[in-house]
Order: structure tokens, then sequence, then C-alpha cells
């Protein structure tokens, strides 16, 4: 459905009249409730301004606390969007402005700060907020620099156009991250609608339509879905932001999500949804495979010109979570001219140069927060998605990455972890049901997903104890939400209505907690298999099969013989064979689906789905 007119109305005046009070809570999304006056006084209604609302963000700029960037994309659409409103004064308009125009927008700048700088969703924020700034205000002085806008407006360009080509052509480092394609919407809705600069405004519009066929795919009957570089606990069992808008534009549930704010920035907008997007996202009538590629290694990216020791660079490998990699750490140390932000900031530097003088190992790929590489795979249909992100870093901590998933129904999402001792981490990243201690070497062919958890004690760079794994594998099943759970001979038996999943293991599982199915040991062999009453007849013949199912699995190698698929092999170190034929599982395409076709590193992308088609193509053309 596009978003039309009376969508738009019903969804910001649902917003206006919320009941909770945002000006209590995070101040980085207080300003955001202003937006829905503000749009229906554009529109000739009235609804109650909230003018605390955006005091309380505007706080977040003059104290420099991370996330202010959320606040500033909301403050400078009001300022660009309204300028005739009667609900911002003149006033109001300078109070904005002042606050905007002092704020910090580069970690270089003068300052200190408590700011995430480096992440793909927050450069995303700071270098648009930062070019609109100056595009509006080209005469003003930034007070904390003392430059013009007209050099602000010319350091965001150039940092948005290097933002932009990267995710054109390499996908985005948080792969699938439902909950920050948000911030990345809201930054592209601000350029695609206020970007004087044709060519920026165009390709802004391009890698916008890209993340919402992203989301298209990797969402399942408006229930999130897919593999995900960076998803936390309650996303991953609840409804984050991009699942919300999705739910609301393409499967038009009505109510649930009139106070998020992608939908807001969307009703707050002149930009049209391509009608192409909501008919891909209800394409289910037959089970496709998905494959897509995201992101760079360091070691892979001079093939594509992004280069670990260029300093123009540095912001990639940042977004991927690479500016402590070995090959990349000297570049970072060059770009901050040596001065750290804090007296550990260059110890992962320290302890290589220390590890190379001893002639040890320097453990540089213990990164927890990488997003490096990611070849996604997700099997949906009509009855279920399965997913996983194929051996991704095996055997290195994995801070926040969630990397297979089974999706069965509406709050029947079902995966695993292998957890940290709860609390032992400070941030939660990992914790018991986000991220991992150690990631396992998972693979995927249709239906069957196989892991090899390989669980061993780590010592990672200059951390003073041990990474607080536990040795033990952890599957959520939220039994309240499925219709049977059969627990049989250490093994697991799954329905939601028609869709039904079978999960074994080597050594067997047992129940810890009631939504808790756990395997014990440091070595794990684990598989899952979806069915259907439509393939696989009823549960009960479901559940014999299985059960005749053989599994043999240690460390080193694992060997499945599937009902379906067959006879399926793979080993820490060793392909997935499925019957004897090698599967791929790396150095996939940018796209490899029934509704786009495209190799890795293109920036033209051609989407055809039933009677609509629609071409993205970065390069602007007459």
């Amino acid at each position: 459905m596009h978003p039309s007119r009376e969508w738009r109305l019903r969804n910001l005046n649902a917003a206006a009249s919320r009941e909770n009070d945002p000006a209590k809570g995070f101040r980085g999304f207080a300003c955001y409730a202003a937006l829905p006056a503000l749009e229906l006084e554009r529109a000739g209604e009235i609804a109650q301004f909230r003018w605390d609302c955006i005091e309380r963000s505007l706080s977040m700029l003059y104290d420099r606390v991370d996330c202010q960037d959320f606040a500033m994309a909301a403050l400078i659409r009001m300022l660009h969007r309204y300028p005739e409103s009667r609900l911002l004064t003149s006033q109001r308009r300078q109070a904005i402005a002042d606050a905007c125009l002092q704020a910090k927008y580069h970690p270089l700048d003068p300052g200190a700060d408590a700011c995430v700088w480096f992440t793909e969703n927050h450069q995303a924020l700071y270098f648009s907020t930062e070019y609109l700034l100056g595009q509006l205000f080209p005469d003003a002085e930034f007070a904390n620099t003392g430059k013009l806008g007209c050099w602000h407006r010319e350091r965001g360009r150039e940092r948005m156009y290097q933002w932009l080509d990267h995710r054109t052509r390499f996908g985005f480092c948080e792969w699938n991250a439902m909950g920050y394609y948000s911030m990345n919407v809201v930054a592209l809705l601000n350029l695609a609608e206020f970007a004087a600069d044709p060519i920026l405004r165009h390709r802004a519009h391009v890698v916008l339509e890209l993340l919402l066929f992203h989301v298209a795919i990797n969402t399942w009957r408006g229930i999130g879905a897919g593999s995900q570089g960076r998803a936390y606990e309650h996303q991953i069992k609840g409804m984050p932001e991009m699942v919300r808008f999705a739910q609301a534009l393409w499967w038009a549930k009505e109510g649930v999500a009139v106070s998020e704010r992608t939908t807001l920035f969307l009703c707050a907008s002149d930009y049209d949804v391509p009608a192409i997007l909501g008919q891909v996202a209800r394409d289910l009538d037959r089970p496709v495979v998905c494959r897509e590629r995201h992101s760079l290694h360091p070691d892979a990216g001079p093939a594509y010109g992004v280069y670990p020791d260029r300093q123009r660079d540095i912001w990639f490998w940042g977004a991927a979570g690479m500016i402590e990699h070995e090959n990349v750490v000297d570049t970072h140390y060059a770009w901050f001219n040596g001065e750290g932000r804090n007296s550990k900031y260059w110890s992962s530097r320290d302890h290589y140069r220390a590890c190379r003088v001893a002639g040890k190992p320097t453990g540089t790929e213990d990164i927890g927060y990488a997003m490096t590489t990611a070849n996604v795979y997700t099997y949906r249909t009509p009855d279920y998605l399965l997913s996983c992100t194929q051996s991704y870093r095996p055997g290195c901590p994995g801070n926040i990455q969630h990397i297979w998933t089974a999706v069965l129904g509406p709050q029947a999402t079902i995966y695993g972890t292998n957890p940290v001792v709860d609390g032992a981490i400070p941030n939660g990243r990992p914790g018991p049901w986000q991220g991992n201690g150690i990631l396992p070497h998972a693979v995927q062919c249709r239906n069957v997903l196989l892991a090899l958890y390989r669980i061993r004690p780590k010592q990672i760079r200059y951390f003073t104890e041990p990474w607080p794994i536990q040795e033990r594998v952890h599957i959520w099943v939220p039994r309240q939400h499925l219709d049977e759970v059969v627990d049989q001979d250490g093994r697991l038996y799954i329905r939601r209505g028609p869709t039904y999943l079978a999960i074994a293991s080597n050594p067997p599982g047992a129940w810890r907690d009631d939504n808790e199915w756990n395997i014990e040991g440091p070595d794990i062999a684990l598989a899952l298999e979806a069915g259907s009453e439509r393939d696989d007849g009823s549960f009960a013949d479901f559940i014999i099969r299985q059960a005749a199912s053989q599994l043999e699995g240690d460390r080193d190698r694992l060997v499945y013989h599937s009902p379906s698929v067959g006879a399926l092999t793979t080993g820490w170190q060793q392909p997935l064979t499925v019957n004897g034929t090698v599967q791929p599982t790396d150095d996939y395409p940018r796209f490899d689906n029934p509704w786009c076709q495209a190799d890795f590193g293109v920036t033209h992308f051609d989407l055809h789905c039933g009677s609509e088609a629609r071409t993205l193509d970065a390069q602007l053309r007459s």
C-alpha cells in the first residue's frame, strides 16, 4: 500500500493523542513528539504541541551525550519543513538553531563529549544533519569550531557521499538491524527531501529504497525475522521499530506504529514508498531462498577500493567495527593524531605491538563488535522463516550479532546463543539472550540449519580477565506462544499452527527454565529442521520422521541425515555439503533472490515483483 494522505493523518492524530508522556522518557526521542502537531498544522488541523519535549531534547546537544544525533534528525526536519509554522515561533526556531549551531558534529572537533561516533547509524545522522544545517545557515558561525555553515555543509556532504557509496555497493555493516535501520531511515528521508545537491538527494533515495528492500525481504508476515548484525534481546523477542513500520505500511495493521519515529517521519514527509516493496514483503505464495552479502573485512577491502591503511576510509572500518583490527589500528591512531578519548583508547594498539615484539599471536580477530563480511541466507515460506548468517567469524566473541533464527508466528521466534555469565559484562553486550560469548559455525540449506559451537576460554587482547563465557548453548522457546512442545529423548519438537520445528543436539538438551532449552558442554553440535502441515502431514508424522533422523557431531564435524533435504555435513574448518555436493556459504552476491539479482559492489539494481518493476541506479542519469 502507498502511504496515502488519509493514512498519514490517521497516524499523526493517533501519535498526537497518545497517553504516555514523552517528556519523561529518553531525551533523544522526546522531540519527535512535537512532529505530529507541526505536520497537522501544515495540513490545516490542530493538535497539542509539545515544546517541552523539544526543550528536553535540546539539552542533549548542550550536554553532548550519546544519541544526541537521534534528536538532531528531528530538529533539522523541523527547521527545514516548517519555516512558516505559528507553533514554531521565531523565538522557538532560534532556540533550536542556537542549540544545533553550538553542537559537536565530529569527534575531532573541539570539546569533550560522551558520544558514539563511528557506528553506521550514528555516521548517517551526524553527516546528514551537519550538511543540512550548513545548507540552511551557510553564513552563520558554528560556535564549537568557529567555522562558517558553508564549511560544515561541505564537510557533511563529503562524508555523506562516501557513506551512501559504501551502503550502495557493500550493503549495511549493521546488516538487517531492525532497531538501527530506523535511524538510517530518518537520516535518509531528511536528505531525500531537503538536500539542495540533486546527486546527493538522488543517492539518498536509492539507499533508502535498498534499505526498505532489505526490510521487505527479512520480515515475515509483518514479524521481525532474519539474522541481524546488531539486535538486542527485546528486539529479537519483541517488535523493533522497522518491523512496526512494516506492519503499519505493508500489512495494514492499525495502531501498531502510531508513535514510532520511522512512521512519524514518513507521515511528516512527502515521500511515497514504492508499491513494489510492499509486494515483495507480501510475496509468500511459495518457498524462496534469499542470499545477500553485506560489509567488508580489512583483508578484502583493497579489492573494492577501501583500504585499511588510508585515513579517508577510517569511517568505513568504524562502521564495520574494525578500528581496533591490527591492520587498521595504526591508521586510526594517526587519524586521531595519537590523542585517545580515554586512558585505554589505544590499548589494542599497545597490545599488538607487545605481541609482535614477543613473537606471540595478536588475536586481532577477537573483536566482539565486528560487523565484517556477512553472507546472509534466508529461507522464506508461506508457513515460516529460517535465517542464518553463514559461518560468521566462528570462534570469535560476538557482542550483539544475531546469527540464526526461526520464526513460526507472532512472538514465536526461536533462537540460540552461547551466553556469558549473567551480569559479568556491564553493558550487557553480549548478555544472556543477546550476542554470543563465542560465535558458532552456523550454516543453512533451505529448511535445515546446522551449528557447531566450540566454546573455549578466551583472553581477549588487553582485558585483564578471561571472557566470562559459559560452556553451554541455550535456546529461547516461548512456550506460551506455541501450540505444542514435545520433549522426547533429548530432542525438541515444536508446533505453532500448521508450522513445525525439530531441534536435535549432541549432547542432548533439557529444560533449564520455562522457556529455556539448554545444552551443556564445550563442544555442541546442533541441527534444526523446519516443516509444515502442507509439506510433512500431521505433527505426529513429522515427529516420527524427525526422531529417526541421525545426528553425529563433535567439535570438528557434524553429520545430519535430514528427512527432507538428505545428508548434510559440515565442520569447523569444512564447507557445507548436501548429498555430497558443496554448497556455497561465502562470496554471495549483493542480492540473489526472486526479486533482484545483483553482484556485490555494483550500483545498479533492477527490482521486479508481479506486474511491478523499479530500477535503482546510484548514477543520476538525465
